[in-house]
């Protein structure tokens, strides 16, 4: 089936109140076909490391890469807690993301970050790590609760 988001595929568990859709890539790491796997979803190979955040985002189109119209991160220090957006645009190469917490919080400091992806042309916004099918796009305006990643800064 092609669609406005090109061909893809979604594992997903449904319940009357929401769906959560499940990330492929993980299951195709270990094998060559689609970019060991990173070619079956919109993000993939999250890491923390130094202190920085970074992750793969882009677009597969009919084999052919792109990067995503907008890519945001948001983050937060206490359960609960409101989001903050990064204002500054994430330092990214090669479809790689990066944003470095070190002086943004006090070290010790648990921060809990997640993202959120455009693509060109679509409206719905999505978020990494997944958690709702179609999640509004102010993370501050909802009261779900999103997923997100926690690292201490050091």
């Amino acid at each position: 089936m092609r669609n406005a988001t090109g061909h893809h595929l979604h594992f997903g568990n449904t319940t009357p109140n929401h769906t959560r859709w499940y990330r492929n890539e993980p299951y195709y790491r270990h094998t060559s076909s689609w970019n060991a796997g990173k070619a079956l979803d919109a993000y993939s190979l999250v890491e923390w490391t130094s202190n920085t955040a970074s992750f793969y985002a882009y677009v597969m189109d009919d084999g052919t890469a792109s990067a995503f119209s907008e890519v945001k991160l948001y983050y937060r220090t206490t359960n609960g807690g409101t989001w903050t957006e990064v204002a500054a645009p994430l330092t990214h190469s090669n479809y790689k993301y990066s944003y470095n917490f070190t002086g943004k919080v006090p070290p010790g400091t648990a921060v809990q970050w997640m993202f959120r992806l455009t693509r060109s042309g679509v409206t719905e916004k999505a978020f990494g790590p997944a958690k709702y099918y179609q999640p509004p796009a102010n993370p501050n305006s909802s009261p779900l609760t999103y997923a997100y990643w926690t690292n201490i800064v050091s």
